[in-house]
């Protein structure tokens, strides 16, 4: 299964650029935006639940989008800040 994963984590890294909502740079920095250009199909794929959470390191990524989880890694961090200043529509 694992596998299957590493693959599907491919697909989605290969969409990028991720194309975020451009009136949330002001709360980010350019590394950061860069992260999110990156790697924001795959983290919003895990978010979406639309990624088999596999692993504990997903596992903990799905769960670090509840806003009283708080123990979120550095990367959690950054998508969670992202989805809540992403306009909803």
């Amino acid at each position: 299964m694992t596998e299957s994963i590493e693959q599907l984590r491919e697909s989605y890294l290969g969409e990028s650029p991720y194309p975020y909502d451009v009136t949330v740079e002001a709360h980010f920095t350019e590394q950061e935006l860069e992260a999110i250009r990156k790697y924001g199909h795959w983290f919003n794929a895990i978010w979406e639940d639309r990624v088999p959470l596999t692993t504990e390191k997903l596992r903990h990524f799905y769960l670090a989008k509840n806003r009283l989880f708080n123990e979120r890694t550095k990367v959690e961090d950054l998508w969670f800040r992202y989805k809540s200043f992403e306009l909803p529509f």
